[in-house]
């Protein structure tokens, strides 16, 4: 993020241009950009909310539940220090672009998993397992609002899709309770609950958007298990954010764990499915090049603005040193 102002201060044609084609940085034509603002408890989060709207930012999603809370918001570029610098803010950091687990050939699930001996009365039970009486829940990208595509009713009208005329009598709709209407939007969604309905055709199916950031993320996953429209049984995603923790919960997983173990929110403990997916050769992958605790301290405390504030990071964590992510030069 600070690299991405200090750039924007040089040269503003320059920034516009790269976000026009990155994977992570979400600029709209305004020169706002997608942050997730944290919090650190030294004021109110309506207060920050409250800021960050008359600093011409757009609030896309309040989550109070992680750490102190969390905003996601479309921040204008020229404001991103003032907001940095607010009592209350712990660090402005951008919000990456979410990234779909989608397959390359049509799922046979159906099929795999013997659906249709399974819904056939007489084969497995006397009714068949139609999925009745069972809540899923969908968090995907979209689920009606993508451009150049047909629309759900004509997914209602040719029975993959639960609905009013569906042609086999399952007429309860899908429960939409927030769709995206952001740029890029595929109906991802919708194509995951038409696979669930396929498999079990009586279930009630619930879908919420994962949006552009982890709280609006987060908050959706809540919502399929506590609003009184969804009570989800189950619930799916097939999303995941770059900048999730590696070895511990971030935002999502809290939410996650909140609703599949939690007792705080109304409804029940949910079964929840997250995509995983097998991304190659994009990760990091290297020999350990250990430094000591003082090395590490020192090499942060050489990094300026980019250096990493660990005020709040027990020392215990860091007592047995750091790992130099570069192979030559000066530690970094």
């Amino acid at each position: 993020m600070r690299q991405l102002v200090d750039s924007y201060k040089r040269d503003r044609a320059a920034v516009q241009a790269k976000a026009a084609t990155s994977r992570t940085i979400q600029l709209d034509s305004q020169d706002r950009v997608v942050v997730n603002v944290h919090l650190d408890g030294k004021a109110p989060i309506n207060v920050v909310a409250a800021v960050l709207t008359r600093a011409g930012a757009e609030v896309l999603a309040v989550d109070p539940n992680w750490r102190h809370g969390v905003i996601s918001a479309r921040l204008p570029l020229a404001q991103a220090e003032a907001i940095g610098a607010t009592v209350g803010v712990q660090s402005v950091m951008l919000g990456h672009r979410p990234i779909h687990r989608i397959g390359k050939v049509t799922a046979e699930s159906s099929v795999v998993e013997h659906a249709q001996q399974a819904n056939t009365a007489g084969v497995l039970s006397n009714n068949g397992f139609l999925g009745r009486n069972i809540s899923v829940g969908i968090i995907s990208d979209s689920y009606d609002t993508a451009q150049g595509v047909p629309r759900a009713s004509e997914g209602v009208a040719s029975g993959d899709l639960p609905g009013i005329g569906n042609p086999d009598g399952y007429n309860q709709a899908v429960v939409n309770l927030e769709d995206s209407f952001f740029s890029g939007a595929t109906d991802e969604g919708r194509g995951m609950a038409e696979i669930v309905h396929d498999l079990a055709p009586a279930a009630k199916i619930c879908f919420h958007t994962a949006g552009i950031s982890q709280p609006i993320m987060s908050l959706g996953i809540r919502k399929l298990r506590s609003s009184s429209s969804a009570l989800c049984d189950i619930i799916v995603d097939d999303i995941f954010f770059i900048d999730e923790p590696f070895f511990s919960d971030g935002e999502v997983a809290q939410a996650i764990e909140d609703v599949s173990a939690g007792i705080s929110l109304p409804g029940k403990k949910v079964a929840y499915f997250s995509a995983a997916g097998n991304s190659g050769n994009n990760g990091y992958s290297s020999d350990l090049r250990l430094l000591t605790p003082g090395q590490g301290q020192q090499a942060n405390d050489a990094a300026g603005a980019n250096q990493l504030d660990l005020s709040q990071v027990p020392s215990s964590l860091y007592a047995g040193g750091f790992h130099n992510l570069k192979s030559s030069g000066s530690p970094a």
